[in-house]
């Protein structure tokens, strides 16, 4: 009965390696307790000792656990990273399935992120300024009331273009969503942090906007939108690195109900390459809003996008680098379930929303049409890269 138990919640991975038998602070023996008369060594000298029925630590020597749950839908695609350079190699992260590569444009993917800690991929994103340095960001940020996402276990780098990672902290967040990396300076790296859907939902100091100028060998918070509201967005504008917007999203789960908007949710701006914030508002809505996601638009980047839901929920844009902004539409779906918009890199009236359908504007988000995919596929849009 109790494989059975360990068996659902993980899976068993040979590690070619010496393994240490240990994931999620659980080992071999805390998982299987008992009485055990005898060591592993002198079972191994003498099987006649051995407790029937009872698997030893000495089993799991050259395995380690790995989290699998309890989340189902890992087949969607929660994150896109491309290297500009080569527009080829595509990275490509999963709700509940890991990461994935391809080499030759999506033809075919080689998983990239098997053994780690986490399978639930909330971001991920290359280092244009040294493509092989990759990001990702554990424990995807996009679940709804129901359990349809699994936690993570912090934020690794790559430096092998994802032949190989390393954990470099940020375990407490559990949830995170967008990795930004800086254009230039690939030690510049700001990721962002939900917190735990499942408990402290009220009071989560760990919830913000992290920036590491190290690599990743320290963390700053540097952005706080309130205990009950965590970042999952945030943008650098491609002309000045110093300017920066994100997203934050108040939501809770109780045992009773499920909250997906608050007040605290809203848009930041930072001019000073994220020592400072500002709350932006002129324009945007206020009260019970709920997720925000941002696009700055690479032709023309004082124009930036948003898409909100909640309470004033809509499609927004600014002309002014953020200092004012006006609703464009509000017949287009949103969701906290999608919460993504992206401008066209080359034209700044082109606009797509990611949503039950796939929303295209040619307008500036004016008007849009759902006919780019055909208005009968009904797949849910996650992500998207141009």
């Amino acid at each position: 009965m109790m494989l059975k138990t360990v068996a659902a919640l993980f899976f068993l991975i040979i590690s070619g390696g010496s393994g240490t038998g240990e994931a999620a602070g659980l080992n071999a023996e805390e998982v299987l307790p008992g009485e055990n008369p005898s060591t592993p060594e002198e079972q191994q000298e003498d099987p006649a000792t051995a407790v029937p029925g009872r698997l030893e630590p000495l089993h799991f020597s050259n395995l380690k656990w790995r989290s699998i749950g309890p989340a189902v839908r890992s087949g969607r695609i929660s994150d896109i990273a491309v290297v500009e350079s080569d527009p080829d190699i595509i990275y490509v992260g999963t709700a509940g399935g890991g990461a994935f590569k391809s080499v030759d444009g999506g033809i075919t993917w080689d998983p990239v992120f098997e053994k780690e800690g986490s399978s639930a991929i909330g971001g991920i994103a290359v280092a244009q300024s040294n493509p092989n340095v990759v990001w990702i960001a554990t424990g995807e940020s996009s679940g709804r009331n129901l359990v349809s996402t699994s936690w993570g276990d912090g934020v690794y780098k790559s430096e092998d273009a994802g032949k190989s990672w390393t954990h470099m902290g940020l375990r407490a967040c559990q949830q995170m969503g967008r990795v930004a990396v800086h254009a230039d300076d690939p030690e510049i790296v700001f990721v962002t942090c939900l917190g735990s859907l499942w408990d402290e939902a009220e009071d989560n100091e760990d919830r913000g906007l992290y920036r590491t100028i190290d690599g990743g060998g320290t963390w700053q918070k540097v952005l706080s939108a309130g205990s009950r509201a965590g970042v999952v967005e945030v943008v650098i504008n491609p002309d000045d690195p110093d300017l920066l917007y994100a997203g934050a999203w108040q939501r809770e789960r109780r045992d009773w109900s499920w909250l997906p908007t608050g007040p605290e949710s809203g848009v930041f701006r930072s001019i000073d390459g994220g020592d400072t914030w500002d709350r932006l508002s002129n324009g945007l809505p206020s009260g019970d809003t709920g997720r925000v996601g941002l696009s700055i638009c690479r032709s023309q980047s004082d124009t930036i996008y948003a898409v909100t839901e909640g309470n004033g929920g809509g499609i927004y844009r600014t002309d002014d680098r953020g200092a004012s902004w006006e609703l464009h539409n509000t017949g287009v779906g949103t969701s906290h379930w999608y919460g993504q918009v992206r401008c066209d890199p080359n034209d700044p009236d082109r606009v797509y929303v990611l949503s039950t359908q796939f929303y295209v504007s040619e307008d500036g988000g004016e008007t849009f049409r759902t006919d780019l995919l055909g208005n009968s596929v009904h797949v849910d849009h996650h992500a998207l890269w141009i």
